[in-house]
């Protein structure tokens, strides 16, 4: 089962990952503003995907061609 504080952080490090990538904001700063440290970060960005993620995102895709 999945934790409040890791669908938390899950929110954290999706947030980080886009404001960096669209907006060009640096990783160090907006890590600090969350409060988590970057090789968290770092960590959870070269994560190898769990297996419900994959199909997450396969289901994901399919809701976006209706």
């Amino acid at each position: 089962m999945v934790g409040l504080s890791t669908v938390r952080n899950q929110t954290l490090y999706e947030t980080i990952e886009e404001l960096a990538t669209k907006d060009h904001y640096p990783i160090d700063e907006l890590c600090t503003l969350a409060k988590i440290s970057r090789a968290s970060y770092y960590k959870w960005l070269n994560r190898e995907k769990s297996e419900s993620e994959l199909k997450n995102e396969e289901l994901l895709v399919l809701i976006k061609q209706i």
